[in-house]
């Protein structure tokens, strides 16, 4: 996939940047059919050193095997398999202005959550310009996780198992 054709279909689209805990929400309900639940049903993130528990706002779950599928198809395989036996996926927001999300805590491991948080978080719009590094790995993540999509694209899914391929190389990065 070409970075200037992922701009070109960027230009196109009306995002929130950044998005609203409730434009978070409603993505995750329709998008991946979450399951808004208590944040107390996670407590015991209050003993994470690397979780802000005492600023979780909302907690979902993914339960639908279908989702599933979807929230780990760049994981790697380890992962993939014990998640497809789990199958369950736990998502934590954070945030310290409860408008906005600033951190969160995934349960059961979902790169494309991971994609998600980027694209929710936003870029500043000075920053939105090719060549920044930043703003094209945002326009990855738009890709990746079906903002940005093409009729009858034949690269997605190449797309999708060189990221799980890069991921068992120790790479970072999408494409």
């Amino acid at each position: 996939m070409n970075i200037y054709t992922l701009h070109e279909k960027f230009l196109t689209l009306s995002l929130p940047n950044p998005f609203t805990l409730e434009d978070i929400d409603k993505r995750l309900k329709e998008r991946y059919m979450a399951e808004e639940v208590n944040v107390n049903r996670f407590a015991d993130l209050a003993k994470d050193p690397y979780a802000n528990f005492n600023e979780a706002v909302r907690a979902y779950i993914f339960r639908d095997k279908e989702v599933i599928e979807e929230l780990v198809k760049v994981n790697d395989e380890t992962s993939t398999f014990l998640i497809r036996n789990y199958l369950e996926v736990n998502l934590i927001l954070e945030s310290t202005d409860h408008k906005y999300v600033s951190g969160l805590t995934i349960q059961g491991g979902s790169e494309i959550l991971g994609y998600e948080l980027y694209v929710f978080r936003g870029l500043p719009p000075q920053q939105m310009v090719l060549g920044n590094e930043y703003f094209e790995y945002y326009l990855k993540c738009l890709y990746m996780t079906g903002y940005i999509t093409f009729e009858n694209d034949p690269y997605y899914e190449v797309a999708c198992q060189r990221v799980r391929e890069d991921k068992m190389r120790g790479r970072l990065d999408i494409f």
